[in-house]
């Protein structure tokens, strides 16, 4: 099977079984992937970091309302098209950017897996797993009880409704 049939899901996934393979097996070689990955992490800051210091500064509902406040003023008007057209272009050029990293998602991943793997000790595999066991227990107690309280809150429905209703 080709990689590009897998889906994305898939390909992370197997990028990250893969990365932690290698970087168990390989050990402290494995340092030479990382620079594959601080790229990669440098191109998600690039494509990413403006746009979520432009909604933090802003705020959401700014955003939106400006922007479908000015797409508004610019339907119709002829005087725009030149602007118009560097917005369709800026539009296409960061959704070209975008797939490119899409696409390099799973060697990013690798890269920092398998680095991460061959270079982690065990203090620093402990506090993972911690990290990681909170995460799973603060999970588990916001969709089984935070989320359906709050939904019980605000509707009429029950909270045995709420959960049957989720299939929980």
């Amino acid at each position: 099977m080709e990689v590009s049939n897998l889906s994305f899901a898939a390909q992370v996934i197997a990028s990250l079984i893969a990365g932690a393979i290698c970087g168990l097996f390989s050990g402290e070689k494995a340092q030479i992937l990382a620079p594959i990955g601080d790229i990669f992490i440098k191109l998600i800051q690039i494509a990413i970091v403006p746009s979520i210091i432009i909604f933090i500064i802003t705020g959401i509902p700014a955003i939106v309302l400006f922007c479908l406040l000015f797409g508004f003023s610019l339907i119709g008007d002829e005087r725009y098209k030149p602007f118009v057209d560097l917005l369709k272009g800026l539009s296409t050029t960061l959704s070209k950017i975008t797939k490119l990293l899409i696409k390099a998602a799973p060697l990013g991943i690798f890269a920092i897996t398998a680095n991460t793997a061959g270079t982690i000790t065990i203090e620093q595999f402990l506090q993972i797993q911690l990290f990681f066991t909170s995460t799973v227990v603060l999970s588990v107690i916001l969709v089984l009880l935070a989320l359906p309280l709050l939904v019980y809150c605000l509707t009429p429905l029950s909270y045995r409704k709420i959960l049957s209703a989720a299939n929980l």
